[in-house]
């Protein structure tokens, strides 16, 4: 027969802490000085984003065929793609003294970097649309143009000019 062992206590388990000791401060301290060093030598990243809500036809689609022959999804991609366009991109860092040392040296390297900076996120959330009474599917009802940049004030100006310029293209 297994002989049975007995339950460890609470008094157990702080012994076995005070034994291994280093070896829960060392990993610990590790990971905290590593964090701490990233934390103070990376350069900070602003983010400033506008969120747009689309708004649902208000004629039921029974009533009233609809002329949009594309999703928002689509629409909104499309639109994108036109607002980083290289001329576009130009345009932005040219009013913000984007990356001017950069665009200098090799400009398809800044334009990449520039279209990484521009972010045009959907925001989905689950519901029912009330004219088809089905059941739950996920809706797209907004979504968001955001820029990165080391400085926040250029990323809140540079977002606002995204998203004229998105208003722009949608009219």
């Amino acid at each position: 027969m297994a002989a049975i062992e007995p339950m460890m206590s609470l008094g157990d388990y702080w012994e076995i802490i005070k034994r291994r000791k280093f070896a829960f401060i060392l990993p610990f301290a590790v990971v905290l000085g590593v964090a701490a060093a990233l934390a103070f030598t990376l350069p900070p990243t602003y983010r400033s984003e506008a969120t747009f809500i689309v708004q649902r036809q208000s004629i039921p689609q029974n009533m009233v065929a609809t002329t949009i022959n594309s999703y928002v999804e689509e629409q909104i991609e499309q639109i994108r793609q036109r607002l980083v366009t290289r001329q576009n991109l130009l345009e932005i860092a040219d009013n913000f003294n984007l990356y001017q040392d950069e665009l200098a040296k090799d400009r398809d390297e800044t334009i990449q970097k520039l279209r990484q900076d521009v972010e045009v996120e959907m925001v989905d959330i689950r519901a029912s649309d009330p004219d088809r009474r089905t059941s739950e599917q996920v809706l797209s009802i907004a979504f968001t143009v955001a820029f990165s940049a080391p400085d926040a004030v250029i990323a809140r100006d540079a977002t606002n000019e995204l998203a004229d310029r998105f208003l722009q293209e949608h009219e």
